[in-house]
C-alpha cells in the first residue's frame, strides 16, 4: 500500500530537520506527530556527539516541552558532556521529572549543582556517586532554602557520596516533596529521631538508573 501524503510529507521534514528554524505556534499535534517520527527515526541518537542534533532536539523542546515530550535524562558517567551542556542547554533539564547524573564526579563546585532545584517538574534526581559532602548539598538547596521555591522532587539519591552526614539531612528538609532518600555507603547513621517522619530513608542502590543517555516519551 502507498503512503498517504501526510505521510510522505512527514517523513520529508523528518529528514531534513537541521532546516527548521522554530516550530514555535506550530499545531502541537502536527509539531508531536513530527518528534515521534524524529524519535522513531533515530534521528536523536547522536545527542552526546553532535551539535546539530542537540539543536534539532531543542527546536521541539521550545515548542512543546509542556506536552512532556522529554520526560528523563540520564547522563550516567558523563561528565565532559554534561560539562559542555551546562551553560548553553540548560533547556534540557527544565521539563523533565528524572535526572541521572550518576558516577559525574561533580563535586561540591560544579556550576550545576545550585541549578538543579529549577526544574519545577523534577520529582528524581540520581546524583549517586559524585564525591559529595555536606557543602555540595547546602549548594544543591540554596533555592527552596534561601528563596523558598518549592521543589517537586521526591526521590534523590545520594549513595556512595562518601563523606556525606547528618547535616545533609537537616538541609534536605527544605525539600517539602521528598518522600525517599538513598544514602548507601555515607557517613550518615540513619537514627530515626533525625530523620524526617515524611521521608523512607533506604540503604539499597537505586533500582531505576539508566545506563545511557534517554528520551522517553508519553503519549
Amino acid at each position: 500500500m502507498a503512503n498517504s501524503l501526510f505521510t510522505i510529507s512527514l517523513n520529508f521534514i523528518v529528514s531534513r530537520l537541521s532546516l527548521i528554524d522554530s516550530l514555535v505556534d506550530f499545531p502541537d499535534t502536527i509539531g508531536l506527530e513530527i518528534f515521534r517520527a524524529a524519535l522513531a527515526q533515530d534521528k536523536f541518537l547522536h545527542l552526546k556527539n553532535s551539535q546539530l542534533t542537540r539543536r534539532s532536539l531543542q527546536i521541539f523542546f521550545l515548542a512543546y516541552g509542556d506536552f512532556g515530550i522529554l520526560e528523563s535524562v540520564s547522563l550516567k558517567e558523563s561528565q565532559l558532556f554534561l560539562n559542555d551542556v551546562v551553560d548553553t542547554c540548560w533547556w534540557l533539564f527544565e521539563h523533565i521529572n528524572y535526572l541521572d547524573l550518576s558516577h559525574c564526579g561533580l563535586g561540591d563546585d560544579h556550576d550545576i549543582l545550585p541549578l538543579l532545584m529549577r526544574g519545577l517538574k523534577l520529582k528524581t534526581l540520581i546524583l549517586q556517586n559524585n564525591s559529595l559532602s555536606d557543602e555540595g548539598v547546602r549548594k544543591l538547596t540554596v533555592q527552596p532554602r534561601m528563596f523558598k521555591k518549592v521543589s517537586s522532587l521526591s526521590c534523590l539519591d545520594l549513595s556512595d557520596n562518601e563523606v556525606l552526614t547528618e547535616r545533609s539531612i537537616k538541609l534536605l528538609k527544605c525539600l517539602s516533596n521528598l518522600s525517599l532518600l538513598k544514602m548507601s555507603n555515607t557517613a550518615f547513621v540513619s537514627e530515626a529521631k533525625n530523620v524526617s517522619n515524611d521521608w523512607l530513608v533506604s540503604t539499597d542502590l537505586c533500582s531505576c538508573i539508566i545506563r545511557s543517555f534517554n528520551v522517553k516519551t508519553s503519549g
